[in-house]
């Protein structure tokens, strides 16, 4: 079974993939992570035969961040034998992002469905818990209020710019909903990387059809806001500190700190090649290994070819076949998901790597069933 004849069964199964992804990654639970990698397997030898006719951009991709992955792999697991384990999360996350993205409207369908999903389900928990003392800290085992908001801004960024490739439709209604639990989150980075990506489809949607109006538009929202905070300028204050992190300034001191640790560790040609170590660091000396952030991550996993490989794959899978503005909102969406990933441990590698990957090849523009609108072949949006 492919996705080249979507029907009932292809949805089924790719929402399913997805979900247990989502519960997976977010409550880290053995037992849902292992009935996800399963089910991705089986997701990878059911599309085996797209699998089999990878080629063009999405073979010299596949091809650099396999050599990249295996190169580092014999260095790197003598530092850390769970490296061993990182690797199939990329081969996995990998193959299982292209084979549901061989018909962009399965893959879209599963992930707006898993999006509203998840959103129901962090809306029931408030209606239980209240909106009082950081309620959504305490909603996962395992994982604060900055994980709950943070895997929300993926998944949005991922069903947004799935959306708007099919049918040029902005998802606005779910992007309001994604802010706002963040701000009830008491987040930070996840306020402004959900309020970005409300900003970009808002600006995508009131400027119809064209780019110059888009851009337009970035420059009207941003003289009108500026205009509304320097009316109201102690009202929004007051709010922002009172119910947001922002309110005590974007500098953030203890990650500040671990970038810097980091980064002194990297001490010659073959630490910044192949990744430092934590020891010595605040992150081994304060954060039980955890540097809150994707890049240093990725960095000490496999090193600086895995991190410019995983980096550049939007820029070598797109082949130009979409037209401008759909390109732009992707990339933005992008850009918005790697911003998030700096402050935290999202991607690189993860199983919410999938995500990651989808959006890039969606972004190539044609899998082996899905037909990339052209000037001629763009379908009336709906």
């Amino acid at each position: 079974m492919t996705f080249d004849r979507p029907g009932p069964r292809a949805h089924v199964i790719a929402t399913t993939t997805l979900a247990l992804l989502v519960a997976a990654f977010a409550t880290r639970a053995p037992a849902l992570l292992a009935a996800y990698v399963l089910a991705a397997i089986a997701l990878i030898l059911m599309g085996m035969r797209t699998l089999s006719a990878l080629g063009g951009r999405e073979l010299v991709a596949a091809s650099l961040l396999a050599t990249a992955v295996i190169v580092a792999l014999p260095v790197v697991v003598l530092r850390n034998f769970n490296v061993a384990f990182h690797a199939i999360t990329v081969a996995v996350s990998f193959g299982a992002a292209y084979v549901l993205t061989r018909n962009l409207k399965v893959y879209v369908m599963a992930s707006r469905v898993t999006l509203i999903a998840a959103q129901a389900y962090v809306v029931a928990y408030l209606s239980r818990s209240g909106l009082e003392d950081f309620p959504l800290e305490n909603m996962l085992p395992d994982s604060s209020s900055n994980g709950v908001t943070s895997y929300l801004v993926v998944l949005q960024a991922n069903a947004c710019a799935g959306l708007y490739l099919l049918r040029r439709r902005a998802a606005i209604p779910t992007s309001l909903l994604t802010l706002g639990i963040c701000i009830v989150g008491y987040g930070r980075g996840s306020v402004l990387a959900a309020a970005g990506i409300l900003a970009v489809c808002a600006l995508f949607a009131a400027s119809g059809r064209s780019l110059r109006g888009a851009v337009l538009g970035v420059v009207l929202v941003v003289a009108s806001g500026l205009a509304v905070y320097v009316s109201h300028e102690e009202e929004i204050d007051t709010f922002v500190q009172v119910n947001t992190k922002i309110g005590s300034g974007l500098y953030d001191e203890p990650r500040e700190e671990i970038i810097r640790d980091y980064l002194g560790k990297i001490d010659g040609a073959w630490p910044l090649l192949f990744g430092a170590d934590y020891r010595g660091t605040s992150v081994e000396t304060s954060y039980f290994g955890n540097p809150h952030n994707s890049f240093i991550r990725a960095h000490n996993i496999f090193g600086l070819p895995y991190l410019l490989c995983v980096l550049a794959l939007p820029l070598l899978l797109d082949r130009g076949r979409w037209p401008a503005r759909e390109r732009v909102f992707v990339y933005a969406m992008l850009t918005l998901v790697l911003a998030r990933s700096f402050t935290e441990p999202l991607l690189f590698p993860t199983f919410f790597d999938l995500y990651y990957f989808a959006l890039c090849f969606a972004l190539a523009g044609r899998g082996e069933t899905t037909l990339a609108p052209t000037a001629q072949t763009r379908p009336v949006p709906s």
